[in-house]
């Protein structure tokens, strides 16, 4: 082994210094790109996403929460079983609920589609939170007073 020479010791800092650059760079990059996919709803990664543009409470028997949705995504809604929560804005807590309804049809991007939904227990000149969820776990909410 007379005839071999050893790497420098500066030259094999520089070496420790670029792999450790070169890892860093590599870490960084899978990093961005898992916080990338995590980020956005299942909405956003699907194109479906709606707003409730406007609701009605009527406090008359039978009870019924008319309801405007827009489709504001890209693609179709499907039909399918939709869930309403009439929620107490001082608590937060459900007071009411009805999670067995459906629009009756697909809601295409940019449609608006209204509907009555049945519920009980609402008290008229109060207010309340109306929260929507489609039958693929987006939701909107909207601040209605009870007639």
């Amino acid at each position: 082994m007379k005839g071999r020479k050893a790497v420098s010791p500066v030259v094999a800092t520089l070496l420790l210094i670029l792999i450790a650059v070169a890892a860093s760079l590599v870490l960084y990059a899978w990093v961005s790109s898992l916080s990338s996919e995590a980020k956005g709803s299942g909405a956003e990664r699907t194109g479906a996403a709606f707003v409730v543009e406007a609701a009605q409470i009527d406090t008359n028997t039978p009870q019924n929460v008319t309801v405007y949705v827009r489709n504001v995504g890209s693609v179709p809604i499907e039909n399918g079983t939709w869930s309403l929560y009439v929620l107490d804005p001082t608590t937060g807590t459900v007071v009411a609920s009805n999670t067995s309804w459906t629009f009756g049809q697909t809601i295409g991007p940019g449609e608006l589609v209204s509907t009555n939904v049945t519920v009980s227990g609402l008290t008229a000149d109060e207010y309340y939170i109306i929260k929507v969820v489609s039958p693929q776990g987006q939701s909107d909410s909207a601040y209605v007073k009870a007639d």
